[in-house]
């Protein structure tokens, strides 16, 4: 699906930095990979604007750049007798970090599950998120436009120019609930290696993760538009 390209991007570019940094661990190296997409959506976003190419197709140009350039690094490394290789995760030996783990799942295939199934209907994705994103993608654009509801004009987009993406790319907004179901993942992991940073062991840092994951606000807004996710993530 197209609309997948954003997350194979930011895949591809976490394997550049994570080959290119090994010693910084997949979670930094995740978080840095994050940034750089970001800033790139915004970038690619407001100069297709310019020219109101914000569609599927510009969109699909724009997101097909970094698998190219990944696949060119990739040939180039195969040809001097290397391989860009996934970074390696450290998965839980223990019984108990094993139980916690499960429980991260839990929630992660609970939420996922709801926000596969039902459709944008909070109060504030039906009035500005998703209204902003629609006007957006009928726009081909994310110029200002005429609205009756102020907060579409001037509450921050950051969070809606990541969904416009795979609103636009999937044609349906089937898929626009997971923005901030892939940003409590995201918060999760930074979660993890904040406890790690603080001298937490491999137990404390799931337990870090688990009680992030269990928060009842965050799993309210993890299948929905809401943005708060994203807003912690980038936090």
């Amino acid at each position: 699906m197209l609309a997948l390209l954003p997350l194979a991007s930011l895949g591809a570019v976490t394997i550049v930095v994570a080959n290119a940094r090994p010693e910084w661990g997949w979670r930094i190296c995740f978080v840095r990979a994050t940034i750089l997409c970001a800033s790139y959506m915004v970038a690619l976003t407001e100069l297709l604007s310019l020219v109101r190419w914000v569609t599927q197709f510009g969109l699909f140009v724009a997101w097909s750049l970094p698998l190219v350039y990944v696949s060119w690094l990739g040939n180039g490394a195969v040809r001097r007798g290397r391989s860009l290789r996934w970074p390696k995760i450290a998965l839980p030996r223990s019984m108990g970090d094993r139980l916690l783990l499960g429980s991260i799942l839990a929630i992660l295939i609970a939420t996922g599950l709801v926000a596969w199934y039902a459709p944008p209907n909070t109060f504030d994705s039906l009035t500005y998120h998703m209204s902003r994103v629609a006007h957006w993608a009928q726009n081909r654009s994310v110029g200002l436009y005429p609205t009756g509801i102020p907060r579409q004009a001037f509450m921050s987009p950051g969070a809606e120019v990541a969904v416009l993406q795979v609103y636009v790319l999937g044609q349906s907004d089937r898929l626009v609930n997971f923005v901030s179901w892939f940003a409590m993942i995201a918060s999760l992991v930074v979660v993890s290696h904040l406890a790690k940073r603080m001298g937490a062991g491999p137990t404390g840092q799931w337990f870090g993760a688990v009680f992030a994951a269990a928060l009842p606000m965050g799993i309210a807004q993890a299948a929905s538009t809401m943005t708060d996710y994203v807003l912690a993530y980038w936090s």
